[in-house]
């Protein structure tokens, strides 16, 4: 699944969809709506409930997405037609819940940053054990990019 952001030109209304790859072009063609960002983690084509990973000390451990929060693509960077890519690192509490997150990489910098930030703190992941025990999972990396579709 893909979360895309469509605008109907003729109400100029915005709507958060959250659709398949495979709808997502014949909706563009035939609805009149226009697709003007989309959101990817990992790759387009992995679905909402996609799979990373990161660590319990040296041991690598798989951690999986149960939601996100809403993806706002920055209106000024959106006005001035700008696309980028911002690579987050973060760890999971016990709770499931996104804490020390920091941008690793952003292209371009000083535009995406806190955007991106602010989603991937709205993540919740399904709680890991290790041992029957709730423990937290670190260095844990995602990749938001910001495309704008014609």
């Amino acid at each position: 699944m893909a979360a895309v952001l469509l605008v109907d030109k003729k109400n100029k209304e915005r709507l958060m969809r959250s659709i398949s790859l495979n709808t997502l072009f014949p909706a563009f063609c035939t609805s009149g709506l226009v697709v003007l960002a989309t959101v990817a983690l990992f790759a387009l084509a992995q679905p909402a409930h996609s799979n990373a990973f990161g660590f319990i000390g040296d041991e690598e451990v798989e951690v999986t997405l149960l939601s996100r929060g809403r993806f706002i693509y920055p209106s000024s960077a959106q006005r001035r037609e700008i696309e980028g890519n911002v690579v987050i690192e973060f760890s999971i509490d016990v709770t499931g819940a996104v804490v020390d997150a920091f941008v690793v990489e952003a292209n371009p910098p000083n535009r995406f940053e806190r955007n991106a930030l602010r989603y991937v703190r709205s993540w919740k992941y399904e709680p890991v054990r290790q041992g029957g025990v709730p423990a937290v999972v670190e260095k844990v990396r995602a990749n938001v990019a910001y495309r704008l579709a014609e």
